[in-house]
């Protein structure tokens, strides 16, 4: 049996199979020998319009995520919500400058059928342009929900993304 694994422009695998027959076991072990070379070959070069992951923005810049999550212990509610204020007008100035693109409170499951007023924030998310993970977590270090101990730091990720949709 020969095979060929074709690639069209959407990157989408096509198994052409001809000459049948030997067995079972040789028949599939030929398509699977076919297929890697096949693909191995692709990936060394791919067609342009195939396989895109964008690592940097327009700007040059990556897209990191955050996911702060605010520490468990009584009181930790009440300390986000009076250094609110000022975490918002440093949110507000990185979204001025282009640091910030996307963020948000995170909230309990059983925020989303609540009404406003009873709603549970629990933490943080942030999608950033920056040049670097320690940009980001330098500025993160320095928002009033880490300097006023909201936030869990141990639990905190920073990590950068490839968006596979357009972020605002």
């Amino acid at each position: 049996m020969d095979c060929c694994m074709y690639f069209t422009s959407s990157a989408r695998p096509t198994i052409r199979c001809t000459r049948p027959g030997r067995g079972a076991l040789a028949s599939t072990q030929m398509l699977l020998q076919q297929s890697l070379r096949s693909f191995n070959a692709f990936l060394r070069h791919p067609q342009p319009s195939s396989l895109r992951v964008m690592s940097r923005t327009a700007s040059g810049k990556f897209l990191i995520y955050t996911y702060a999550p605010d520490r468990t212990e009584e009181g930790t509610f009440e300390r986000r919500m009076s250094v609110r204020p000022q975490h918002i007008e440093g949110l507000k100035a990185n979204v001025a400058n282009g640091s910030i693109r996307v963020a948000g409170a995170l909230l309990t499951p059983e925020s989303l059928h609540a009404a406003q007023e009873d709603k549970r924030m629990i933490g943080s998310t942030f999608i950033w342009e920056a040049e670097s993970l320690e940009e980001v977590r330098e500025k993160l270090s320095k928002d009033p929900y880490w300097t006023n101990a909201v936030w869990d730091k141990e639990k905190i990720v920073v990590t950068p993304i490839a968006a596979a949709t357009p972020i605002p």
